[in-house]
């Protein structure tokens, strides 16, 4: 088990008050062009989805302070861009949509062995979500360690490992490797949408400093 706290933050009031920052980027002055749109504006996926993303940005780079009268020093927290996602299905009618804080436009995909479709995407700086298609349900996963960091704007540590850049889905044991840059995290993925710190498996380190 990581020595890390990875009990799920994402429905903590902290965390969603500072997210909740992100809806004042979703506006018209703030919706990019179509020459700063990124290469995954569409994304087609399989059994006939296809993913609509729209990118927004602001040119101003600011903390917040005293946000929501919850925090009383700076973060690390800074919207500069949101993307506005829609999932639509064959017959292009949106069948799920949210919005992020993550500059990864990249939506990874895996078929589970109960044969479901299952999307992975980020909400934010850390963490991931899952969505399950059939279902139009999502799961979103941020350890409280990640929102702790980030809250700390004086804090000298280094990002805690959940950065991803990549996913590895075994059907055979359900096991979901884990790409962070500088190892691997391996979580049971026996139920994708219901994963927590009690699945967390392994931590692979790559040998580098």
């Amino acid at each position: 088990m990581s020595k890390w706290n990875l009990k799920n933050g994402a429905n903590t009031e902290v965390y969603q008050k500072l997210h909740a920052q992100i809806h004042a980027l979703f506006c018209p002055e703030c919706l990019c062009t179509e020459y700063y749109q990124n290469e995954y504006k569409v994304q087609p996926l399989p059994r006939g989805y296809v993913l609509h993303t729209d990118r927004y940005a602001n040119t101003e780079n600011y903390s917040k302070r005293e946000i929501l009268g919850i925090l009383s020093k700076p973060t690390r927290y800074c919207i500069h861009e949101g993307k506005d996602c829609r999932l639509m299905d064959s017959n292009e009618e949106i069948i799920m949509q949210w919005r992020s804080a993550s500059r990864k436009a990249q939506v990874y995909h895996f078929e589970h062995s109960n044969c479901k479709l299952y999307l992975i995407c980020f909400h934010d700086f850390s963490g991931w979500t899952v969505l399950d298609v059939e279902a139009r349900e999502m799961m979103q996963y941020l350890p409280m360690d990640c929102i702790k960091t980030v809250l700390d704007a004086e804090t000298k540590e280094r990002d805690l490992g959940f950065q991803c850049l990549g996913f590895i889905y075994n059907p055979i044991n359900n096991l979901m490797a884990i790409d962070v840059g500088h190892g691997t995290h391996i979580f049971d993925f026996t139920d994708p949408i219901r994963v927590s710190p009690d699945r967390y498996k392994a931590w692979m380190w790559d040998g580098s400093t």
